[in-house]
């Protein structure tokens, strides 16, 4: 039993790091997406307000709502990633308790 639970927290730690990796990659590109536009206004009055201007920020949102999208997909699995492994534990728990 003490080996399975090492195998859990093991398999738990490592599907927790990818999971974090993949979250920070995300934000990243979120983040960058966000200084493109604003480096593409920089120095000009009113950018924002110009074709040019909404063109980027119309781009930066695209890229900034794919990016999130990709977020919520990485939850989303490791929701049920997580409610699997609890199901398998918790038959595994009555199991022993029979």
């Amino acid at each position: 039993m003490a080996e399975t639970l090492r195998e859990l927290v093991v398999a738990l730690s490592l599907d927790s790091s990818n999971f974090s990796r993949n979250m920070r990659t995300i934000n990243q590109q979120i983040k960058e997406a966000e200084s493109t536009l604003c480096l593409a206004g920089a120095g000009v009055q009113n950018y924002e307000k110009t074709i040019a201007g909404t063109e980027a920020k119309q781009s930066m949102l695209g890229q900034k709502l794919t990016q999130q999208q990709r977020a919520v997909e990485q939850y989303s699995r490791a929701l049920v990633a997580a409610n699997d492994k609890l199901k398998e534990n918790y038959d595994r728990h009555q199991d022993f308790a029979s």
